[in-house]
């Protein structure tokens, strides 16, 4: 009689545990801070290891601080790389940060599908407005 609830238990652990890990491999976070106008994720050897499917770009986007004579800010440029040795731009987006210090604005964009492989986060502005920015977000596919 233990032994079989002993089984049961194992097996049940062994099938969340194989179901719950593609999960956990479907996303991932970034972060970063631009006082000028670009940053490049494979320059600062920051990679997101994504499996195949349907890419979600999400996150928030704000000014952290202002330079002297700070302009209105201008929008930045978040893109998805791959590095499949052609480092093409499977996904972009532009989003304008709010002027006030410290208010988030939120983005979200659905990319398309893409394949298994590691990717890098590059975000520009035509021009350095004065605006230093921070972003926090996440890849995810499903």
């Amino acid at each position: 009689m233990f032994k079989k609830t002993l089984i049961r238990i194992a097996l049940a652990v062994t099938a969340v545990l194989v179901f719950a890990a593609p999960a956990f491999a479907n996303s991932s976070s970034y972060w970063f801070k631009m006082d000028y106008r670009y940053v490049n994720g494979s320059q600062n050897g920051i990679f997101h290891s994504m499996t195949g499917g349907n890419l979600t770009n999400s996150g928030q986007i704000w000014v952290y601080s202002k330079d002297g004579g700070a302009a209105s800010p201008v929008p930045v440029t978040i893109e998805v790389w791959d590095t499949d040795g052609l480092d093409n731009i499977v996904c972009s987006l532009s989003v304008t940060p709010y002027a006030k210090i410290g208010q988030r604005k939120a983005y979200n964009k659905s990319c398309g599908h893409i394949d298994p492989d590691e990717y890098y986060i590059v975000a520009w502005k035509t021009v350095d407005d004065g605006n230093n920015v921070q972003a926090s977000g996440t890849l995810r596919t499903t």
